[in-house]
């Protein structure tokens, strides 16, 4: 029996200063209530106030620490990464690139915003005012449009 808590002991004091050595660093943001997976569910034209419903379409728009992931999940051929900066106002997206990690060269950048814009991004540098976020739900204002999502 003496042994046996000999043997626990030895590898309970093993086991913490392994924990000790190893410096894990995790990585955080201050992105708050952005950060998660939302669905994109209507796209309101401000100068029309046309209003498409995007609920049964499976866009989807993903944010972690300072990247955004976006893709039609329908579609393989829309995913797309870019970089933002959150402020508590606004949102601005930047350096889009399609998502090609086949490719040996990496991630393609984008010279043209056409094929971001079925997810309502028309700039390659894209800035939106943040008019709600919380509750599972967030809308973003552009110039010329506004965005809703239900988060997942």
């Amino acid at each position: 029996m003496k042994k046996i808590s000999r043997y626990t002991a030895l590898a309970a004091v093993a086991l913490s200063a392994m924990m000790m050595a190893c410096s894990v660093d995790f990585e955080t943001s201050d992105n708050g209530h952005l950060d998660g997976y939302w669905h994109m569910t209507a796209i309101d034209t401000i100068a029309t106030g046309g209003i498409r419903d995007l609920s049964h379409e499976r866009l989807f728009w993903a944010f972690q620490s300072n990247l955004l992931d976006i893709c039609n999940v329908d579609n393989t051929m829309y995913h797309y990464l870019l970089r933002f900066n959150r402020r508590p106002d606004s949102l601005l997206l930047s350096e889009p690139c399609f998502y090609d990690r086949m490719n040996p060269a990496g991630d393609v950048p984008l010279s043209s915003p056409d094929s971001l814009r079925p997810f309502g991004i028309n700039h390659l540098n894209q800035g939106f005012r943040v008019l709600h976020i919380g509750s599972g739900t967030m809308m973003l204002s552009s110039d010329s449009l506004i965005i809703s999502f239900k988060k997942l």
